[in-house]
């Protein structure tokens, strides 16, 4: 679902937050009325949304990258709402407080999973698998052992 979700927002937020029908998408008339900052920075809003969504399931899913895709996208949603704050104080737009909210909300969840360590996470989903927590905890605090690596990722296998 979160990947179905990144997609989404990867493509469907341009069409989405500049107000064009579906069937106009393509259409070169449907962007001849907007500025190309504005699409511009509709498109990086876009971009910045996808890479946060996609950077929380790859941490729930403890795949490598995690972190680097949040951090990356919650500096860019928190650039694009300070814009967007600034712009919408200034010029009241509906479309200003669309990606307000929209950045806000990514931005808050993209955060809160950018600072919670991967090992918490690990403690709190495997509670009851004491050895997986450990290995976890292990590889953890040597990330480069690549031994420890496969173990924990064939214990992950394991529980599943």
């Amino acid at each position: 679902s979160l990947n179905v979700m990144s997609v989404f927002y990867f493509i469907g937020t341009v069409p989405l937050l500049l107000k064009i029908p579906i069937k106009k998408i393509l259409s070169k008339s449907s962007y001849s009325q907007l500025s190309k900052l504005r699409i511009g920075g509709t498109v990086a809003t876009a971009y910045s949304l996808a890479i946060v969504v996609t950077g929380v399931m790859f941490k729930l899913l403890l795949l490598p990258g995690a972190g680097e895709m949040l951090g990356i996208g919650t500096m860019t949603l928190f650039i694009i709402s300070v814009i967007s704050t600034f712009k919408y104080l200034k010029t009241k737009e509906e479309f200003y407080k669309s990606v307000l909210i929209r950045t806000a909300c990514a931005l808050s969840f993209g955060f809160l999973f950018y600072i919670i360590p991967s090992n918490i996470q690990v403690q709190f989903f495997y509670r009851d698998k004491p050895n997986l927590v450990e290995l976890h905890e292990k590889l953890y605090n040597d990330p480069t052992n690549e031994d420890l690596s496969k173990q924990f990722q064939e214990e992950l296998r394991k529980q599943k």
